[in-house]
């Protein structure tokens, strides 16, 4: 990964179309390229009940996202490399 800098695509539409299930009590939302973690920001911003799964298989990526989402204690994030959690990575 060279640079911290990427708007989410499509924002506003995933968080419109899975909106009603990540309403639900006990909503779970697996975010399979977390990168820098954008749609999962709005997510946890929208639906403050949800728990987040974030998979990326970038270390630096995980590393940011981490940064970025680290005011929620629903967000685990997993390195896909090594498939153990990120913080407990040996090439995060």
């Amino acid at each position: 990964m060279t640079s911290a800098t990427h708007i989410p695509v499509m924002l506003e539409r995933c968080v419109e179309i899975l909106g009603p299930a990540l309403e639900r009590p006990g909503a779970v939302v697996l975010d399979a390229t977390l990168g820098l973690g954008g749609h999962s920001e709005a997510f946890l911003q929208r639906f403050p009940e949800a728990r987040l799964i974030g998979l990326d298989r970038d270390p630096q990526a995980l590393e940011a996202s981490g940064r970025r989402l680290r005011r929620s204690a629903s967000v685990q994030r997993w390195c896909t490399r090594c498939t153990t959690r990120s913080r407990r990575c040996s090439r995060a």
